[in-house]
């Protein structure tokens, strides 16, 4: 089972934000998805993490909801740059969140794969 540290994002967030930036629209769901993930590499460029970074969908385990996760590590190391004992850097971190916009008293966490 592959775990990711990193941080969950809404795929209305991504979509709205995709928009607005006229990445692409939401009249169908190919259209939607397109506009998402475009969405997502933009941030990920943004913050200077391009390259480490993944999107990828995760479980919450208490409430088993699925999300979308920006994650910087992985437990497996055929999925990121990092392998389980080689954490991202502390300024790594910092730039993602600071481009999602998180609370300060957000961190990053680790989440189990959906897949």
């Amino acid at each position: 089972m592959t775990y990711w540290l990193g941080y969950l994002v809404s795929k209305e967030w991504l979509l709205q934000r995709g928009i607005a930036k006229r990445f692409g629209t939401d009249k169908t769901l190919t259209d939607r998805n397109y506009t998402i993930s475009e969405s997502a590499r933009d941030l990920m460029k943004e913050a200077g993490v391009a390259p480490e970074c993944s999107f990828t969908r995760v479980v919450a385990l208490k409430s088993g909801n699925v999300h979308m996760c920006l994650a910087l590590a992985s437990t497996n190391p055929r999925e990121t740059m990092y392998m389980r004992y080689n954490l991202p850097s502390a300024e790594n971190l910092e730039s993602l969140k600071r481009v999602l916009k998180k609370a300060d008293h957000i961190e990053a966490r680790k989440w189990k794969s959906a897949s």
